[in-house]
């Protein structure tokens, strides 16, 4: 059970949001809520908008409180380029890039962590299914070894041997 936000074509730069998206990996989304209102970056403000969002989705569809939500996925990807161009000196242009961000984040309901331990599945394994793996090891094709395989022939080069004519002079 998820819930997710795409916030599309936001007038920041990739490079700004990306900044802040390893601190938020391990945060829950109520906590990163009020580290990233306190920040003046343009990429926190962006990041704090779909955070916020996304919340609010999950809040709705979910009917789950904040507090049981954690980040399952959240990422920056290139948004639209817009490109102008500013004159320059003596005829010249000078280009203007404004570039935007795509942010995507998915957030989820908490997962229980269990107390028993989780089964070896080497363990678990019958000796039926180990003869198996034994026999299917044993059917395995050799590849022959390189001194086995014949060498490749290769084309003849032919060299053409080009004569100069060196005139007399008289």
């Amino acid at each position: 059970m998820e819930a997710r936000h795409t916030g599309k074509n936001i007038n920041v730069s990739l490079r700004k949001v990306r900044t802040f998206i390893p601190m938020l990996r391990n945060m829950s989304p109520s906590v990163a809520l009020m580290k990233l209102s306190h920040m003046p970056h343009s990429g926190a403000r962006a990041l704090h908008a779909a955070i916020k969002t996304a919340v609010s989705n999950a809040q709705f569809s979910l009917k789950v409180p904040e507090d049981m939500l954690e980040f399952r996925k959240v990422y920056a990807d290139q948004g639209m380029k817009m490109k102008r161009f500013r004159a320059g000196s003596r005829g010249t242009a000078a280009p203007i890039v404004r570039q935007m961000t795509h942010i995507t984040v998915i957030v989820g309901v908490k997962q229980l962590s269990s107390s028993a331990p989780k089964e070896d599945v080497s363990l678990v394994k019958s000796e039926e299914a180990q003869s198996e793996v034994k026999e299917d090891k044993k059917a395995v094709v050799k590849k022959p070894s390189r001194s086995e395989k014949k060498p490749a022939k290769k084309p003849a080069v032919k060299k053409a041997k080009t004569v100069k004519k060196v005139a007399k002079k008289s």
